[in-house]
């Protein structure tokens, strides 16, 4: 640890990642093993782009699963409408 760096207090010794996916877990309204089955069940991956994934998807306090931030923000953008999101995709095909 550089001088300029403090310590982060752990006093129940969880690694850091743990603690970055309990703070999302709580955030959304999950425990840490509800997030860590979402997780497993998606192989630790984004649920559209199958790249790794940091982000919770959510409607109207419904969990749906995990995206990265790429695709959360693009379904936001296309304001979480099914109907936007498949004329989106025909575009794109």
């Amino acid at each position: 640890m550089s001088a300029g760096q403090k310590a982060i207090r752990n006093p129940l010794g969880f690694s850091l990642d743990e603690l970055w996916q309990a703070r999302k877990a709580r955030y959304h309204g999950l425990t840490l093993d509800e997030y860590k089955q979402m997780l497993g069940r998606q192989g630790g991956r984004c649920a559209i782009c199958l790249r790794s994934s940091s982000t919770l998807c959510h409607d109207t306090g419904r969990v749906r699963g995990l995206l990265c931030f790429s695709c959360n923000s693009a379904i936001g953008l296309l304001q979480d409408d099914s109907e936007v999101i498949a004329r989106a995709a025909r575009y794109v095909n």
